[in-house]
């Protein structure tokens, strides 16, 4: 699993101003993509596991720079 989207999904109306629609509110389903997931917290199989993730800002902070890595061995 790690390396796929983590998306956010709202159902009902969005993008309101205080109890008004506008002319930019949807109703309706919303998805935003909001990380990477990277792992896991946990080492019982069969328990509780806490999942992290690599938040969109900071993957686009990291693409931002536009440098190409360098491998640590060579």
């Amino acid at each position: 699993m790690s390396g796929s989207p983590v998306i956010a999904r709202h159902s009902g109306i969005f993008g309101m101003d205080g109890s008004k629609l506008t002319d930019t509110s949807i109703i309706g389903t919303v998805e935003k993509f909001v990380a990477i997931y990277s792992g896991r917290v946990g080492d019982d199989a069969f328990g509780f596991q806490l999942g992290t993730a690599w938040q969109a800002s900071v993957l686009e902070d990291i693409l931002g720079l536009a440098t190409k890595g360098k491998h640590p061995l060579l």
